[in-house]
């Protein structure tokens, strides 16, 4: 996978797979103004080594690989119950921007 817009990381320890990122980046334009905006697509760690800073060094990666892309703004989603994974995104500096509602049939 050769795109030089989007960026896949994989944390491992001791040769296991302990968690992955996708991050993305896309060029908008807002009143005439082009920004450059980062996406974390995903960002998962496996759950016995969580609260153990896997996220925080997927998340440094990410971030340093933005900034050298000149990307303004990063989203990212999460589920409004993953109250540990917004805990982390908040240390990191994310901030609700949007709400997204939804409705079961």
């Amino acid at each position: 996978m050769k795109d030089r817009n989007k960026l896949y990381l994989v944390a491992l320890c001791a040769g296991e797979i302990v968690g992955f990122s996708i991050a993305e980046i896309s060029r908008k334009k807002y009143q005439e103004t082009k920004v450059v905006e980062g996406t974390i697509a995903r960002l998962y760690v496996i759950r016995k080594f969580r609260g153990k800073g896997v996220s925080s060094l997927l998340l440094e990666r990410i971030n340093r690989w933005f900034k050298t892309k000149k990307v303004k703004y990063i989203d990212i989603c999460v589920l409004a119950k993953n109250t540990k994974a917004m805990d982390v995104y908040k240390k990191w500096g994310f901030k609700p921007f949007v709400v997204v509602m939804q409705k079961a049939f």
